[in-house]
């Protein structure tokens, strides 16, 4: 195992003093069949402030994905979620209450405050709809023109890795590599340059070159825009690496929490201990992947499936 400190070598030293932009306040999901004792998610609460990527791990069932889909309301209506979450919006507005929003209210929310990057693509992208139209959808609420809609989607899939813009632009899902989709699901979450990202597990399907980068990238929005992320894996060496703290769930409740180095080095819980030693942090591996452009042809680079 790398030595302390070299895990963080991404990260930003975290600002206890940041502006908060997320909190997640006694949190609870139970669904139909379920009794108050095996609740989805149990009385977990977490904040997030500006500049710093927090990170949930466990393993499969433990609740991880429900706590990210409670934040924007994508669960099934039959899930009786309770507590308080709050958010604020990039030009500093707050909602007090995301849970009990208004349809919409919480349709603004959903991209222009916070921005979700799903496990799987085939569920965000449109398979019948053109690279170019789905942010022309994106984006219509923004009272954008074409010309305008163009330039902030070269920007977001620039920031998101795309190297062939004119390609991808007219290009259906269908035509792109696993790879590139992850991409342009990405650029499409920050191309409303929200204040909070939710990603989750964004790049499991991913190979671990394009897993790194995509990871980086995230890594940079964040910095540069001093927002904030909140990042589900079920891979402690991919949280101990681009993450300023970690949150550990088993059972829906959040076991263990703190700073990188304190979870991975010092963990209190046995249960974390466990996950350590289980090779669930073989994203360690990542630490010295090369270059995502080094050794790859041009095709592959641009993702196109030909």
């Amino acid at each position: 195992m790398p030595e302390a400190g070299v895990l963080g070598a991404l990260r930003s030293p975290a600002d206890t003093t940041a502006e908060q932009l997320l909190s997640i306040s006694h949190l609870n999901v139970t669904y139909p069949g379920q009794d108050a004792g095996s609740r989805a998610v149990d009385d977990v609460s977490v904040d997030l402030h500006r500049g710093e990527i927090v990170a949930v791990v466990g393993e499969s069932g433990s609740g991880k994905s429900t706590l990210v889909r409670s934040v924007i309301r994508l669960l099934p209506t039959t899930a009786d979620i309770r507590g308080t979450i709050n958010v604020v919006a990039p030009d500093g507005r707050k909602y007090d209450d995301v849970l009990a929003l208004p349809d919409r209210a919480l349709r603004q929310v959903r991209g222009r405050v916070i921005g979700f990057v799903p496990q799987s693509t085939s569920g965000a992208l449109n398979p019948v709809v053109s690279i170019r139209r789905q942010f022309e959808l994106t984006l219509r609420s923004e009272r954008m023109s074409r010309t305008e809609i163009r330039e902030r989607a070269i920007e977001a899939l620039f920031d998101a890795g795309v190297q062939d813009f004119d390609a991808v632009w007219q290009a259906y899902p269908h035509e792109l590599s696993g790879g590139l989709a992850q991409r342009v699901v990405f650029a499409l979450a920050i191309c409303k340059r929200p204040s909070v990202l939710l990603a989750d597990e964004p790049t499991t399907a991913l190979d671990p070159i394009v897993q790194a980068d995509v990871l980086k990238r995230l890594r940079g929005t964040v910095t540069e825009s001093r927002s904030t992320a909140l990042l589900i894996t079920h891979d402690l060496g991919v949280a101990a690496r681009y993450a300023d703290r970690i949150i550990v769930m088993r059972q829906g409740r959040a076991i263990e929490s703190g700073k990188v180095d304190d979870v991975v080095f010092d963990p209190q819980h046995p249960y974390t201990r466990e996950l350590l030693a289980s090779g669930m942090g073989r994203g360690a591996a990542l630490l010295d992947v090369p270059d995502p452009r080094h050794g790859r042809d041009e095709s592959e680079e641009k993702g196109l499936d030909r």
